[in-house]
């Protein structure tokens, strides 16, 4: 991982950080240069009064709650911490009736867990390198099976979150790439994954965004100091503010199982296609991860109701 890495990494402040991961659009009346738009171009739920006067919620929360600090390297001290903050984060948000409401979250049943053996997508059994995950649904913390992808015919909670710990940076970072290499496996039609990294030596925090031209990683946040913990508190947030799969890095025109494909040249109707068959995929944190499947296109569209004629279709 860390020769497919090298030297695409990045580092920004945890405001920054927190800005590329709350949800944002794009300011109005702004010219578009080569079809792509800067963060400063977007106006991010993190900028407004909102989200400080929410985030200013939270640490009173934490702080008047006498929050668990994972001072000893036990894994459960950490998860108890992680699932404080996320609490506290969804808590102050429905004092405030906040929107998107709690039930429209995406990370509104987020429980972290302690796990040794995980399954992945493809039904195998295999170590689970990571120390600690989290899955929606996780009632109480630990309880069923994780996955790195959906299975069919299983009933079981899909990680979404991974944290990483370790006595150094170089040696979690690249944990964490493994395992953002596996979450990119599970669900190959994901544009980011976050991971959580965790230095036991320093008791520091950073949040990591691995997506195809790298690693975004935000500055360490110690959570043994009130600036830091606020800084952590901030990026962790963001992610509460997340209510639609293409705000966590999902791409709205296909999924793992479903393709929506252009069925005019406007693209205004289009046609659904499942996937039959993976011919080949690559997984990579870094550069392409080309991904062929054979797709199967239904006879009766629910875009447009009209029939298609049945056939197989095969696209990269």
């Amino acid at each position: 991982m860390e020769d497919e890495l090298a030297s695409h990494t990045w580092q920004f402040s945890p405001v920054e950080v927190a800005r590329m991961l709350s949800p944002k659009t794009p300011i109005g009346g702004i010219e578009v240069a080569g079809g792509l738009l800067s963060l400063d171009q977007y106006d991010c739920v993190a900028d407004g009064p909102i989200f400080q006067d929410t985030l200013n919620n939270v640490v009173t929360r934490l702080r008047n709650d006498n929050k668990p600090i994972p001072h000893s390297l036990d894994h459960h001290d950490l998860v108890a911490f992680l699932t404080e903050c996320v609490a506290a984060c969804h808590d102050a948000l429905d004092e405030r009736q906040v929107t998107p409401l709690r039930q429209d979250r995406w990370f509104k049943g987020l429980g972290f867990t302690v796990n040794d053996i995980l399954v992945t997508s493809l039904g195998e059994s295999v170590p689970f390198r990571s120390d600690i995950a989290d899955g929606l649904g996780l009632s109480p913390p630990g309880d069923g099976a994780l996955h790195w992808g959906p299975l069919d015919g299983e009933s079981s909670h899909r990680v979404v979150l991974v944290v990483e710990t370790g006595g150094s940076w170089k040696e979690t970072v690249s944990q964490a790439a493994g395992s953002a290499r596996r979450s990119f496996g599970g669900s190959q039609v994901r544009s980011f994954v976050p991971v959580l990294a965790f230095n036991r030596v320093s008791q520091a925090l950073r949040f990591l965004i691995f997506h195809h031209g790298g690693v975004t990683a935000s500055e360490p946040c110690s959570i043994t100091e009130p600036g830091g913990s606020k800084e952590a508190m901030r990026m962790f947030l963001a992610l509460a503010f997340w209510s639609t799969p293409v705000g966590t890095g999902f791409t709205p025109s296909f999924t793992d199982t479903e393709y929506a494909l252009p069925a005019d040249c406007l693209g205004k109707t289009y046609m659904v296609a499942v996937v039959n068959e993976v011919l080949s995929r690559s997984p990579r944190v870094c550069g392409r991860m080309t991904l062929v499947s054979r797709l199967h296109l239904l006879r009766n569209s629910p875009a447009d109701g009209g029939p298609f004629q049945r056939h197989v279709l095969t696209a990269c």
